[in-house]
């Protein structure tokens, strides 16, 4: 019954292979991941380091987002593909909302901080993209050593 639910299911083909993806989504998910762990971890390392570290972390959350999405395209409807697409969605748009406010100031003045919103829309993000696959990689160990492949 499975398996015919997923043929009726239409998926977008893109050309990109799908391991690309997900190694890119990991990269991206562990750059927004690891300058949080450096605050509370002492390692000494070079100020340039990490001021290229949370460069890293800032930019990172839009892309992953589209990254994101653009895997769900690829892998069809399923629970995972759209609870991580929701969380993707919601980080564009905090990253699209503190665009357009750095680019358009508020008239009374104020103290920016869209970043920050933006790195915490991300970091959930980034933990679900880990979580997923996580849990893919047990389950996929856990079916292989059913049948014996």
């Amino acid at each position: 019954m499975v398996s015919r639910l997923r043929r009726r299911i239409p998926t977008l083909s893109i050309p990109v292979a799908r391991r690309r993806i997900r190694a890119l989504e990991l990269v991206l998910a562990l750059g927004i991941v690891l300058p949080l762990v450096g605050l509370f971890v002492s390692i000494p390392a070079p100020t340039v380091v990490v001021e290229l570290s949370l460069i890293v972390a800032f930019l990172s959350p839009p892309v992953l987002a589209v990254l994101t999405v653009v895997g769900a395209l690829d892998d069809g409807l399923r629970l995972a593909s759209v609870s991580v697409s929701i969380l993707a969605a919601i980080t564009l748009g905090v990253a699209a909302l503190s665009l357009y406010t750095l680019l358009y100031p508020p008239e009374g003045g104020g103290v920016y901080g869209g970043h920050l919103f933006t790195y915490v829309a991300g970091l959930a993000l980034a933990l679900a993209v880990l979580a997923r696959t996580g849990v893919a990689q047990l389950w996929s160990m856990r079916c292989t050593r059913e049948t014996g492949r």
